[in-house]
């Protein structure tokens, strides 16, 4: 996959998710707005790698059901380590940065195994 792709990704998908959190985390708990955002970045993505690149996109596309569960998981462990950080070092974390690397590291390993 081209690096402009990643690049595009990240410049949309960086600031987007972290104003997500930052709303979704006013009104609920970390542990719904954690993997709310983390479905939420993942559906975003393969929204954009379809409008950036869409023969290529059908791959990705075929598992989003399974992908979509498994970014809510990630979502929930990251609410633990959101969890622990608030507790023991009394630091609210922003967790759309960290939904969005997960994200490109999702797709940087989904390319090597479909080739």
């Amino acid at each position: 996959m081209p690096a402009r792709v990643y690049a595009t990704e990240a410049i949309i998908l960086g600031p987007a998710a972290s104003k997500t959190f930052e709303l979704l985390s006013a009104r609920l708990s970390p542990w719904l707005s954690g993997p709310l955002t983390f479905m939420l970045v993942l559906l975003a993505g393969d929204l954009l790698l379809v409008i950036l690149l869409p023969k290529r996109a059908e791959s990705y596309l075929e598992k989003v059901l399974i992908d979509t569960f498994m970014f809510g998981i990630l979502g929930l462990l990251a609410a633990v380590t959101y969890q622990a950080a608030e507790l023991h070092l009394a630091v609210k974390p922003n967790l759309g940065p960290v939904a969005v690397l997960v994200f490109l590291l999702f797709l940087s390993i989904s390319e090597d195994t479909s080739r």
